[in-house]
């Protein structure tokens, strides 16, 4: 593994072992560990650099817990901005383009790994052209329809839609979807959809571990119980029961880029005071739900970091008692390729920001992979 990749540490899957022991995460609380005793100025762009992946949502958000601790601004719920909207769809993009061919094993579903990745050059998300043309794009290259058509199926009834527009049409992302039709009946279970940007009481009901217990970032609890987040669980979307397969998790995947191509369901954003000289504040990203929470030393322009939590997705989704390890544990210690592929879809799903190892028994190879 390399250097940038043993920074940000990785996930150890561990299939037929019991949870919570068969899903480990080496990835530290690189947040508290860095700004602490920094200026509060310099938060944002330390955030950003740390976490580069998803560095203008870790930029926008560090912001806004800093304003909130600051008592400068308040906002409940309002749309994200369009620069972190383009950078939330050229995530979906690069996922469901670059890395669900290799990831998801297109060429068993007889679809070549670099179809996709070569229709992704002249997007125009990627290029000179016109941003407004994506829809266009999305139809020509991914969808074989009218991307509002798409969108309205997918809504009226998700499970059959995906089965019924992947098994018939000949779009590049419908031939890999639909090579993953084994997977549909695959429930998950073990995880609330968090929703806890919902109101105030849920962030500070949050807040107080976050800030308060060392280790609470790292395997967060929602009313007692893991969580999970993503685009089945936003603000602006139904219930993510309609959505209880891995397989219906990519399509919800999908189904966000085709929204947000059109303009729909805007992702959101907030922040609020949670005590004298600390905020909290959380943005909806293309994994998930990102929450920032800061407490300040001082005041106004000299005003320092005592501490800043950062509560990511991937800690969301792979906590050691949630779905995915619940799922794992229904594995054999030494799956072989069906299975092998049964855990690459379940970590596709959920889309860690970290490579992980498929860790078997003993006798029995380690595949990686890559974030």
């Amino acid at each position: 593994m390399n250097t940038a990749a043993s920074f940000a540490g990785k996930l150890q899957v561990r299939p037929g072992r019991p949870w919570p022991h068969n899903l480990r995460s080496s990835r530290r609380d690189w947040a508290f560990l860095v700004t602490r005793g920094m200026h509060a100025a310099q938060l944002p762009a330390t955030l950003a650099s740390l976490y580069s992946l998803c560095g203008r949502a870790h930029r926008l958000c560090g912001q806004m817990a800093l304003d909130a601790a600051h008592g400068h601004e308040i906002v409940r719920r309002e749309p994200i901005p369009a620069g972190l909207r383009d950078e939330t769809l050229r995530e979906h993009l690069h996922r469901i383009c670059l890395d669900w061919p290799v990831q998801l094993g297109a060429e068993e579903g007889g679809l070549r790994t670099d179809v996709l990745g070569r229709a992704l050059r002249c997007c125009p998300l990627f290029g000179g052209d016109d941003p407004s043309d994506l829809p266009r794009w999305l139809e020509q290259h991914l969808l074989g329809m009218p991307a509002a058509d798409w969108l309205a199926c997918w809504q009226r009834s998700p499970a059959r839609w995906l089965a019924a527009w992947s098994s018939h049409s000949h779009s590049a992302a419908a031939m890999l979807l639909d090579g993953l039709q084994p997977f549909a009946d695959w429930p998950l279970a073990g995880a609330l959809p968090l929703r806890v940007q919902a109101g105030d009481a849920d962030l500070l009901e949050l807040a107080a571990p976050l800030l308060g217990a060392a280790d609470y970032s790292r395997a967060p609890l929602w009313h007692g119980r893991p969580a999970e987040t993503g685009p089945w669980a936003r603000l602006a979307t139904p219930s993510a029961e309609r959505c209880e397969t891995p397989w219906l998790r990519l399509g919800a995947r999908l189904a966000e880029l085709v929204s947000l191509a059109l303009g729909y369901a805007p992702l959101m954003r907030g922040c609020l005071p949670i005590g004298p000289g600390a905020g909290l504040a959380w943005v909806e990203t293309a994994r998930g739900l990102l929450v920032h929470a800061v407490q300040l030393e001082g005041h106004g322009a000299d005003a320092r970091i005592a501490a800043c939590r950062v509560l990511a997705p991937t800690e969301w989704n792979f906590h050691p008692q949630g779905a995915v390890a619940r799922a794992l544990a229904t594995l054999p210690a030494r799956p072989g390729p069906a299975e092998s592929r049964r855990i690459r879809v379940l970590m596709a799903a959920y889309d860690p920001c970290v490579p992980f190892e498929i860790e078997a028994a003993a006798d029995a190879p380690l595949e990686v992979h890559d974030a």
